[in-house]
């Protein structure tokens, strides 16, 4: 085990810098409600079969998830296979004239949709490759 922050100060919640520069597929196993923050707000945080770790979603991730799964109960997302990826975005503060860099986690489908020519249903496998959209 390498000894990195995770080693020393272990989290329960999954953050950007736990996963690789192109992301990992993971199986949702649920949604917990989970109580955060000094205001202590309710938030949905995913539930994984590959890791411990729990993805507390903020209200972009989880409009990507009832969009990746058509269903906007997340009691529904059971056995769905993500794709979770890290990604730098600026927040810009216009008020205080500020921008920052904050590390965070995009959420997209496992494997890209493909669609084919149709040939190989008429036995014709000669140049059948997936045309990815």
């Amino acid at each position: 085990m390498t000894k990195n922050r995770n080693y020393y100060f272990p989290s329960p919640w999954m953050r950007a810098s736990d996963l690789p520069p192109e992301g990992k597929n993971f199986t949702v196993t649920g949604v917990d409600d989970e109580i955060v923050g000094k205001d202590e707000t309710l938030k949905p945080a995913l539930t994984f079969e590959e890791t411990d770790k729990k993805l507390l979603l903020n209200a972009t991730q989880f409009d990507a998830m009832m969009q990746l799964t058509g269903d906007e109960d997340a009691d529904h997302w059971t056995g769905v296979r993500v794709r979770l990826i890290p990604v730098t975005v600026t927040i810009e503060n216009r008020k205080a004239g500020t921008r920052e860099d904050v590390q965070t986690i995009r959420i997209r489908p496992a494997s890209p949709l493909v669609a084919t020519t149709g040939k190989e249903e008429n036995g014709n496998s000669e140049d059948d490759e997936p045309l990815p959209f």
